[in-house]
């Protein structure tokens, strides 16, 4: 999910998640650590289900954290993922996490910017984008780098925070100050989507399943195992607690579209 390296992860990161990490974990089970977005492997399983991810396919985790969401689709759907991030330490962890659950040949991260990534035109079939984009102010720019790197009729899985009546109540997971963020409402999203060449198949608004989902954790035991507290500190907690009261008091939402590249579509940027 990560766009600011300065905000996730820091100089201890790698050294404390490591220490508590197992020596061979599944890809389910570090799911409190890894996947850093609402409604964590469950939503990540909905989103590669609609959009058809096959056996075979070439995956783009754009803002890929630790690599959870990478992991689970390769493991699930046997595909390979390209994920990248930002942020030195989380691509060092999830590369190190990669490695003790033996998905290397299936899983390779790396690190390097939304808006200019180090990927040849029309070689992924699939894009996924989960709660990065608030992260990043040119949203033109981002849209046509990831419709620049799909192939024509190529997926689009994008799972983020959009705002609805104000802003959100701060410090949240994406950013502890405002000059952090950088929402778009659902309506400005879907524009830009198209003016980058993408077709829309669907947008939901996942506000009220995300709400049931902190309800329904709210009260779960802590695990056992590093979590996202253990690379984001000590406040992560609050971070998520303000998270879900804004989406409560109607300041922000939760939007999934699936998308995909227009075939015929005339794109410019790198070969």
């Amino acid at each position: 999910m990560t766009t600011q390296p300065d905000h996730y992860g820091d100089d201890g990161t790698v050294d404390r998640v490591l220490a508590l990490l197992p020596t061979r974990p599944s890809p389910r089970a570090l799911a409190a650590l890894d996947q850093f977005h609402t409604r964590g492997a469950v939503a990540t399983a909905e989103l590669a289900s609609r959009a058809g991810l096959q056996p075979g396919w070439l995956v783009l985790d754009v803002g890929c954290g630790l690599g959870g969401p990478a992991r689970q689709v390769a493991d699930r759907f046997g595909v390979c993922v390209v994920g990248c991030d930002l942020s030195q330490p989380f691509v060092a962890v999830g590369q190190e996490i990669t490695r003790r659950c033996g998905l290397e040949d299936q899983v390779r991260l790396m690190v390097a910017s939304a808006t200019a990534l180090p990927v040849n035109s029309a070689t992924m079939d699939a894009v996924m984008v989960q709660h990065v984009t608030m992260n990043i102010h040119d949203r033109s720019t981002l849209y046509a780098e990831l419709a620049r790197v799909l192939r024509p009729g190529g997926v689009l899985v994008c799972h983020d925070i959009v705002q609805k009546r104000g802003p959100p109540i701060y410090p949240v997971p994406w950013a502890r100050m405002p000059e952090q963020s950088h929402l778009l409402t659902t309506a400005q999203t879907l524009s830009a989507l198209a003016a980058s060449g993408f077709q829309v198949d669907h947008a939901r608004d996942e506000t009220a399943v995300s709400l049931a989902w902190f309800a329904a954790t709210a009260g779960a035991p802590p695990s056992d195992g590093p979590t996202l507290a253990t690379a984001m500190g000590r406040d992560f907690p609050t971070l998520v607690a303000n998270h879900r009261r804004s989406l409560e008091s109607g300041a922000t939402a939760v939007l999934s579209v699936i998308a995909r590249r227009a075939v015929g579509s005339v794109l410019g940027g790198a070969p």
